[in-house]
């Protein structure tokens, strides 16, 4: 006899599409930081990169070598290392200097928006734009989290949301 899906249906007498995925859908392995990078506090441009960051996916020189011949390893943004995930994300000055600009009202929002302009900027120095210094990169970001901020419900009055969202 061939395999059957028998569906259930809802009590207004309609099959939800919801419950048609989960039963044909294939179900991955779960990681702890999915909640953390798929939550709606985040940027949706800002959630790629982030996923990608975290399933170490970054097209970073130190993973392009690998192969591909190129001239040079080094960090776009401080020139001083080989350029990785780790380096670029923490390791590196110019990302330091961010980090430590954001230390103060570090929340998820910040931190994925942190990763995304830190890839941002070593984007456009690979691509031959406009090099940009800590400063600019810095009011790119707190413009992002002020925009978001901004579209949330209920920001509450005296939280680090709402200073954030006023400066």
């Amino acid at each position: 006899m061939a395999d059957v899906h028998l569906w259930k249906v809802e009590e207004n007498g309609k099959i939800k599409s919801s419950a048609i995925w989960n039963v044909i859908r294939e179900r991955g392995q779960i990681v702890s930081w999915a909640s953390l990078v798929w939550s709606l506090k985040i940027i949706p441009r800002h959630r790629f990169i982030f996923w990608l960051s975290f399933r170490g996916r970054l097209s970073t020189r130190d993973r392009i070598r690998a192969y591909m011949d190129i001239p040079d390893a080094n960090c776009v943004l401080c020139s001083g290392f080989a350029e990785s995930i780790d380096h670029l994300l923490g390791g590196c000055f110019f990302a330091r200097s961010i980090w430590n600009l954001f230390t103060v009202a570090m929340g998820i929002c910040e931190f994925a928006a942190i990763v995304y302009h830190l890839w941002a900027e070593r984007n456009a120095r690979v691509f031959g734009r406009v090099r940009r210094n800590v400063d600019h990169v810095l009011s790119d970001i707190v413009f992002d989290c002020g925009a978001l901020i901004r579209t949330w419900r209920r920001v509450p009055k005296g939280g680090r949301e709402w200073v954030l969202c006023h400066e």
